[in-house]
């Protein structure tokens, strides 16, 4: 990214750094899927969509137009290399002006297919997995994004996880999980994210701080997908 980019993300540099993983990885595992499994549908799922935030009309600087340009960048190279495939987008957000927006984002990808909930994350769980699995040959990426760490119990969302093969990756600020994670009205809402709630215990500074994120990698029950968070 040059400097015109960061200035584009002056006060919200966590978006900052979604947003450059995004454009890396998302292609990377998009490219790597096509091209070893020719003919495939690459479905991308955002849980927490927005739009966040942006500083422009057409919402650039926002995770779902970030995914769905990589998705095209991703679905015009696997053509070039003789293994064209399907892109698609599912799409959730429950906030109602966001989700006026995120409608008339999606409407600047006419040539992929996408589909937006609104409602909660958990709650459009049975829906997005009608839509991976109708694809042929489905490849699923499902992003979460929440604020805080609720909003995926690993319970409700397995559904969607073992739905198809697939990858998870799951964003969350760790100062959020450093501060709440050793108060009891906290615990429950953790320990349903599959984090060890004492594996840190006698630890401090940098070393409790590492054990927390190393304890918050999450392993769906049964999907064989695991998911990674990103520390913010």
């Amino acid at each position: 990214m040059d400097d015109r980019d960061f200035r584009d993300y002056e006060g919200r540099e966590p978006a900052c750094v979604k947003h450059h993983v995004l454009r890396q990885y998302l292609l990377e595992v998009a490219l790597k899927v096509g091209m070893s499994s020719p003919g495939v549908t690459f479905n991308y799922v955002d849980g927490f969509s927005g739009p966040w935030m942006s500083t422009g009309e057409v919402h650039a600087d926002t995770s779902p137009h970030v995914a769905l340009t990589q998705l095209r960048k991703a679905r015009d190279e696997l053509a070039t290399r003789g293994r064209p495939g399907v892109m698609r987008g599912f799409f959730v957000e429950k906030n109602k002006s966001r989700f006026d927006r995120l409608q008339e984002l999606l409407r600047g990808f006419k040539d992929i297919e996408t589909e937006a909930y609104e409602g909660t994350f958990e709650d459009a769980i049975p829906r997005a997995a009608r839509f991976v699995r109708q694809a042929k040959n489905p490849f699923s990426f499902v992003f979460i994004d929440p604020t805080g760490w609720q909003g995926y119990d690993l319970e409700r969302i397995a559904p969607l996880l073992s739905a198809t093969r697939g990858e998870v990756l799951i964003n969350f600020m760790t100062d959020w999980v450093k501060r709440f994670i050793d108060s009891e009205g906290s615990r429950y809402g953790l320990e349903r994210l599959a984090v060890e709630s004492d594996a840190w215990k006698g630890l401090s500074g940098l070393q409790r701080e590492d054990k927390i994120v190393e304890t918050s990698a999450c392993f769906s029950p049964g999907s064989g997908v695991t998911a990674t968070p990103q520390a913010r």
